[in-house]
């Protein structure tokens, strides 16, 4: 007979092969206790998520990194200055797509702003003289 264990959820007893290591619950209460906080906790399980993409990315090495770039920056957009939000939607964390490291955190917008001008330091400068252009003739 194989070893088993009782589930502190359904309270049926299952061999150990349905459960995941170091868990009372079996995987089928497991898994579905796990889908439950997911959508009660939408918005905290998708910043868990990105933080956990943004490191595997090499964008940052942990929370640390990010804490410090909002420490620095004063929780405010490296840009435009506005607040950033503690959301997921609030703030981005802007990187060079040629190196993959982490510039800073920006707003939503400022980060739109610079993926349309592809990230290219010369555009973002002649966007600038054409706003400060007067007009034809002026």
């Amino acid at each position: 007979m194989q070893p088993s264990k009782t589930c502190s959820k359904c309270g049926e007893s299952k061999e150990l092969r349905f459960f995941y290591r170091d868990t009372t619950l079996c995987k089928p209460c497991h898994n579905a206790a796990s889908a439950r906080w997911k959508r009660e906790h939408r918005f905290q399980y998708l910043a868990k998520v990105r933080a956990r993409e943004r490191r595997d990315a090499g964008w940052i090495a942990d929370v640390t990194d990010e804490l410090k770039f909002l420490k620095l920056q004063n929780s405010r957009c490296a840009i435009c200055e506005v607040i950033l939000h503690s959301g997921s939607h609030g703030r981005a964390l802007d990187h060079n797509h040629k190196t993959g490291k982490a510039r800073g955190y920006l707003c939503v917008r400022c980060n739109l702003g610079l993926s349309k001008f592809h990230d290219s330091p010369l555009l973002m400068e002649r966007a600038a003289v054409y706003l400060r252009h007067d007009g034809v003739g002026g």
